[in-house]
């Protein structure tokens, strides 16, 4: 019993452990239970929250997918689709990658790691690329048990990748074909890449240049005091922004030559902001500068003799005033008080040479009041004598030639320091600085010398030529541009007038200059005049002497400027200047224009009172007009645009305007009679040869001049004369008319001597052919 009892208790006691052990065993296996549970829930939960889709299959499946997570129903498939259908992956392949896909699969079998991409076909049709990851699985005996993968939807990053593609391919396009020249370096200035253009411009191929220094390429003049390429690379990466080159700094050797470039450099950064380089854009400009030197040059010298053109001249001029006034006004008032030189008047047995040495000597004994020389500019106006006889005679050829060389003579005979220039025909203009009246008025009388000893030789003709001057002072009292250019203009005038082949320096107090400014200064009128259609006609009457019925009576036309105030301003005020500038035959064409296109109101209205009544109108043509080849072209146009009738009108020129010119106006005269119209020779008898002229001009009226009218009462030979000119020009065919006749006395002696047709005071006053009254009106 005792035995049994111990033998009870062993079996409990070995019960208990066994009990407490398997305990243990199931609350072990329970929390490996539930730590695997947690760890499936945390896959699960890991593969749900994966944008990729992670599949498994087995060799003993025949590879078809065991599993898909439920990602894939981005795709639009259910995992189950996969399941159900085992050849579902392989019929969403595209087919354009499917055999490639598959070949890959075969050798992933020898390897542990695959990666490819392919495009995979969504449930709605469209294609998403994808990144096929897949691992290889072995067991101990090295034998494959299990794939497991997968699809990652690259689709974007494709597209991206595409982009960069296209612009990466744009990029090198645009590098390969754009004309300006690229280079890329590294941090350290070393060259990365090379365009074409850049090839090109150094002579040098990327192959050969990567890794080479920029600054063996991009060469900086040593005795240049500029900055080196390198210290522009440097300055670039510095600032973090493009730097441009200077003029200069760099240039490029090709080919033995040396060419300069212009550019810029900019620095190149990574994505967080660290330069890792530089990109280098130049150009070669050589000949762009070459170009820009040609086009500075031509806008501002005269083409044919080199010489300083107009424009250029004028800047220079306005600079040397404004220097001078400057200088002036920083002296002292006694050395800016500037005494006019004076020029004594030149006898008439003096030559132009001893003119000008009186000149010279006048000019150095200018009151010492003057300012230091250096203060001073002086301004030369020269102008050539008898160069038209070389261009009329020879062609505008020779005259070019002619240019050139009196041009190469000048600049000879002048100072490095001033400036030679044409200003435009036969003129020309001569900055001479820190030059003294006395020193310009000698420099100015060599130059004449030099001029009037030239001789030009042209297809075996010899030509003298000579020039007149004028000088004018530079200083503080001597104005601005277009006035020191107006008293040098009427200097230069008075020499002429007063024989030319010498000099004439501008003084402000002397009259006959200030007379010649004026008319200078009545061009810009005049001109301003035409603008603004501020001129207007008058009329007065030529009547017969003898009136019969049929007699005709004459309207003569006559020119007024009206001033911006409304005033009549009398012809003799600016026609002088009018004729002397060149500006008549602008006059003229105005005259004949207005007059035509009211020619009826004029007509009908206000110079015959009735349309039956017969009358001509006589309308005045300058000197000038005489040489205006398309003059006749011209009222040929005005005649028939305002269908006139040219039997009406009567043409009128100066005796002494058509002898100055005698052959060309007979070609006028010839001209205008083809057209119909009638002819008068103004002032006739005022030359020495009037009726030798008859004979050549076929003229139809000739008005005998004034100054035998005048005073034909009380002289004889006066009336002689008026009767003389009546017999022969009733010879001629030609009819006559008297001016200045001022009062009934002599208009009943020109009765007596046959003369046809009367004109003046006596006659009929000048009256305003619109009726219209102005104020203020006066007459010379």
């Amino acid at each position: 019993m005792t035995s049994m009892v111990q033998l009870s208790d062993g079996a409990n006691e070995e019960f208990n452990t066994s009990s407490l052990a398997l305990k243990q065993q199931l609350a072990s296996r329970r929390r490996a239970e539930q730590a695997l549970l947690a760890t499936k829930r945390r896959l699960q939960r890991l593969l749900d929250s994966s944008p990729a889709v992670i599949y498994s299959s087995q060799p003993a499946s025949g590879y078809s997918i065991i599993f898909v997570s439920d990602s894939v129903r981005q795709f639009g498939y259910q995992p189950q689709d996969f399941l159900d259908s085992l050849d579902l992956w392989q019929r969403c392949i595209h087919p354009d990658d499917s055999a490639k896909v598959l070949l890959e699969f075969a050798v992933l079998i020898r390897q542990k790691h695959w990666t490819f991409e392919y495009r995979f076909r969504h449930r709605n049709g469209e294609y998403r690329w994808i990144q096929d990851q897949r691992n290889l699985l072995f067991n101990e005996d090295g034998k494959l048990v299990e794939i497991i993968g997968s699809w990652q939807d690259i689709t974007e990053r494709k597209r991206i990748e595409t982009a960069l593609f296209h612009e990466k391919e744009l990029a090198q396009n645009i590098l390969q074909s754009i004309g300006d020249a690229v280079i890329t370096t590294d941090a350290s200035g070393c060259i990365q890449y090379m365009n074409p253009a850049a090839e090109q411009m150094t002579g040098q191929c990327l192959l050969a240049t990567t890794e080479m220094p920029l600054s063996q390429i991009l060469i900086s003049d040593p005795a240049s005091l500029k900055p080196s390429i390198t210290h522009t690379l440097e300055t670039a990466k510095t600032v973090r922004k493009a730097v441009g080159l200077l003029p200069d700094q760099v240039f490029i050797v090709r080919d033995g030559h040396k060419y300069t470039i212009d550019g810029s450099v900019a620095p190149i950064c990574d994505r967080a902001n660290r330069v890792i380089g530089t990109v280098v854009i130049f150009r070669d400009i050589t000949q762009h500068r070459v170009l820009a030197r040609q086009l500075s040059w031509q806008s501002s010298h005269d083409f044919l003799t080199g010489l300083a053109n107009r424009r250029e001249f004028e800047q220079q001029l306005a600079q040397a005033i404004a220097t001078a006034q400057t200088a002036a006004a920083q002296t002292a008032t006694a050395q800016t008080a500037t005494a006019q030189t004076v020029i004594p008047p030149v006898s008439a047995s003096a030559t132009a040479f001893e003119t000008n040495a009186q000149n010279v000597q006048s000019a150095s004994q200018t009151p010492s009041k003057r300012a230091n020389a250096s203060f001073h500019h002086t301004l030369c106006y020269l102008d050539l004598d008898q160069f038209k006889v070389v261009n009329d005679t020879c062609g505008h050829a020779a005259g070019d030639e002619l240019l050139r060389q009196l041009s190469s003579l000048m600049r000879q005979r002048l100072r490095a320091v001033d400036t030679l220039a044409r200003l435009g025909g036969d003129e020309f203009g001569i900055i001479l600085r820190n030059c003294s009246v006395a020193q310009a008025a000698s420099i100015t009388d060599n130059l004449l010398k030099s001029i009037n000893g030239f001789r030009f030789a042209w297809q075996g003709n010899v030509f003298a030529v000579g020039a007149s001057a004028g000088l004018v002072e530079l200083n503080a009292q001597c104005g601005d541009l277009n006035s020191v250019l107006g008293a040098a203009d009427a200097a230069c005038f008075a020499a002429k007038h007063r024989g030319r082949n010498c000099f004439q320096v501008y003084q402000a107090d002397d009259q006959d200059l200030a007379k010649q400014r004026g008319e200078r200064q009545w061009v810009a009128r005049i001109l301003k005049a035409l603008e603004d259609n501020r001129f207007c006609l008058y009329q007065q009457a030529i009547v017969p002497v003898n009136p019969v019925e049929g007699s005709v009576t004459h309207y003569e036309m006559l020119l007024r400027m009206i001033d911006e105030t409304g005033e009549i301003i009398s012809p003799m005020a600016f026609i002088p200047a009018a004729e002397r500038y060149g500006l008549m035959p602008m006059l003229d064409r105005w005259v004949i224009s207005h007059f035509f296109a009211d020619y009826d109101y004029y007509a009908q209205h206000l110079l015959s009172g009735s349309p039956q009544h017969k009358s001509i109108y006589t309308l005045n043509l300058s000197g000038l007009s005489i040489n205006d080849e398309y003059l006749a072209t011209f009222l040929k146009e005005q005649f028939t645009r305002h269908n006139i009738l040219p039997q009406t009108i009567c043409f009128e020129i100066t005796e002494t305007a058509a002898i100055k010119n005698l052959s060309k106006a007979a070609e006028l005269v010839e001209e205008i009679k083809e057209l119909g119209c009638a002819f008068a020779l103004d002032d006739f008898g005022s030359g020495m040869s009037s009726f030798t002229y008859l004979k050549t001009l076929p003229v139809d009226y000739v008005k005998i001049d004034g100054s035998f009218i005048h005073n034909i009462i009380q002289d004889s030979v006066d009336s002689a004369m008026v009767e003389c000119v009546t017999r022969i020009g009733r010879e001629l065919g030609i009819q006559t008319i008297a001016e200045f006749v001022e009062n009934n006395d002599i208009f009943l002696k020109l009765k007596t001597l046959g003369v046809d047709y009367a004109q003046g005071f006596g006659v009929g006053m000048p009256s305003p052919l619109d009726g219209t009254t102005y104020h203020g009106t006066h007459f010379s």
